[in-house]
């Protein structure tokens, strides 16, 4: 056993594993190299899927620490096969106690320029940690410590630079250098690390290490703890060892729907991705052709477009941490409610601008991770997990390894004014001690009409996560596309603000010609999504790994 698996280590080691297919068994989606080797090395030891989710957690916070990792939190989508029940696991950032609604304008109402976006007053209290030892407490098998030790060695071996960390430290190279803890990790000779240098962490594996021996409290009760503190207090930041104390995690109730003959289960409030996925698939469902052609034509892409305004103009007047706002989840996926939207975009004629939007009243950096693991016998795992924007909030906790989150940026910090990712919010998303800010992370499961396993996926991206997401699920289960395609296929996105519809060149150029015809404004622009997916038939698993970014796909059988 040990040499076959060796040998599909290496294998995938050598080539870049984009997508794999097989019989059902064991497989892991990752955007990380390592971290898929060391979920499958878990299985191999006798762990069950949430040890290798556990271990997969630790790990790409060592391998990719520009986007994700324990200075974070994420969400979980879990389905365990055993008891035939979806869990869905919050552990994202909170607003510190001594945060307020106004803590980031100045005395005349302003915005204070990247005041939520840089620095320590940024930081929201992370929760990975909790998070991860919660859920291990509840499903693991193996010892906390066996699965924390593949990440220490990892931290304190190193790895060398790849293609995508080298361009992040290039962009970031003056903040990287102008920060002590940072610049001592990730860069020498004056200079940031180079495509094939190695990254060593010392003081991660460290901290790593008193998190192995103590569990939880090693993050939220010890001399991390305190590092962190002190780090953020000498610049002037709030958070307080309090904040770390009083963090739980929190168990939600998946948004549920019907798309086709298929069950959609998502993630609730405070994100917004599982309402506004189910909220499209059901739309598409009413407005799109039913034809068995596997492309879009001209006409869906203007229906496709409309769909996105909709969504995303919900998500700006009612989305926001259930426990602090009313949130009408069931109303917003209702099919009473739909039916009206459904009415409103057939009556369209041509393009709507954003200030023409307005749907029938009630009564979120782009570098994120995401991966999934699937095992035949055990479930289905989707997870998202970040820091926000590319190195967070810029500021290492001195002597812990640890980049702390830039996520109070997710909150709205000032009704009408726009997040990084240009996304708008009101009310419903202001800041309140303890609140989680509003989120796009969408990891989502599907199964068929007969409740079995069919479909595991996510992506990083920011407010784009909803739309790549939602496209990997239509183009595969309504326009029958392979997976493959379905992941590495053009993708367009429309967030009701800004008022532009994002395409990427690959998008047919007779497409382009027709949508700019019809008015649409149009820019062209990367997806930066990386969508990792796993669908299973009768016959085989498939995996994929979006072709735009470094994806790994391994898989065991066992």
């Amino acid at each position: 056993m040990k040499n076959i698996l060796l040998s599909v280590v290496l294998l995938c080691g050598l080539l870049t594993c984009s997508s794999f297919e097989q019989k059902r068994q064991f497989i892991v989606t990752s955007q990380g190299k390592v971290t898929s080797q060391i979920a499958l090395k878990i299985k191999e030891l006798g762990g069950n899927i949430i040890d290798s989710f556990v271990a997969a957690s630790f790990a790409i916070s060592v391998e990719r620490p520009f986007s994700t990792g324990i200075g974070g939190g994420g969400f979980l989508m879990y389905f365990d096969k055993k008891m035939n029940k979806v869990y869905s696991y919050d552990f994202r950032e909170r607003a510190p106690l001594a945060a307020d609604r106004d803590m980031y304008l100045d005395q005349k109402g302003n915005y204070i320029k990247d005041s939520s976006r840089k620095g320590v007053l940024s930081v929201a209290v992370p929760g990975l940690v909790a998070g991860l030892y919660d859920i291990h407490k509840k499903h693991g098998k193996l010892p906390w410590k066996l699965l924390l030790k593949p990440a220490i060695e990892l931290a304190e071996s190193g790895f060398p630079v790849y293609p995508d960390l080298a361009k992040v430290l290039e962009k970031r190279k003056k903040l990287i250098l102008s920060q002590g803890s940072m610049n001592k990790v990730f860069s020498k000779k004056s200079q940031v690390l180079q495509l094939g240098d190695s990254v060593i962490q010392k003081d991660l594996a460290k901290t790593l290490r008193e998190i192995a021996i103590k569990g939880r409290n090693g993050f939220y009760d010890s001399w991390v703890t305190r590092q962190i503190v002190k780090t953020v207090k000498k610049a002037k930041g709030i958070l307080s060892k309090k904040d770390f104390s009083s963090y739980q995690m929190k168990t939600r109730n998946a948004v549920e729907g019907k798309f086709l003959n298929f069950n959609v289960f998502s993630m609730p409030p405070p994100s917004s991705g599982g309402i506004h996925i189910i909220q499209m698939l059901k739309l598409a469902e009413n407005l799109l052709k039913n034809n068995k052609k596997t492309s879009v034509s001209n006409k869906d892409y203007e229906k496709i477009i409309a769909i996105m305004q909709r969504a995303y103009k919900d998500r700006a007047d009612y989305l926001g941490d259930a426990d602090f706002v009313k949130v009408p989840v069931k109303k917003l996926v209702s099919d009473a409610y739909l039916s009206q939207i459904v009415q409103l975009i057939k009556n369209q004629k041509s393009y709507i601008n954003k200030d023409h939007i307005k749907n029938p009243k009630i009564q979120e950096n782009e570098e994120t991770t995401h991966f999934n693991i699937v095992d035949d016998s055990e479930g289905m795992i989707s997870s998202t997990q970040t820091i926000n924007g590319w190195w967070g909030s810029g500021v290492m906790a001195e002597g812990t390894g640890v980049i702390l989150n830039n996520e109070m940026d997710d909150f709205s910090v000032k009704a009408g004014v726009p997040n990084m990712f240009g996304a708008i919010g009101g009310l419903q998303n202001a800041i309140a001690p303890q609140k989680t800010p509003l989120s796009s992370m969408s990891p989502t499961l599907i199964f068929d009409q007969d409740n079995k396993m069919h479909m595991s996926l996510g992506a990083p991206g920011g407010t784009r996560i909803i739309t790549c997401v939602w496209q990997t699920v239509l183009k595969s289960l309504w326009y029958k596309q392979s997976l493959k395609d379905a992941v590495n296929g053009p993708r367009i996105h429309q967030q009701w603000s800004p008022d532009k519809v994002e395409f990427e060149k690959s998008l047919d150029s007779s497409v382009q010609k027709y949508l700019l015809a019809k008015g649409y404004p149009l820019k062209e622009r990367v997806s930066p999504c990386k969508v990792q997916a796993v669908k299973l038939s009768a016959k085989k698993m498939i995996g994929v790994s979006d072709s735009r970014g470094e994806g790994h796909v391994l898989r065991l059988s066992y």
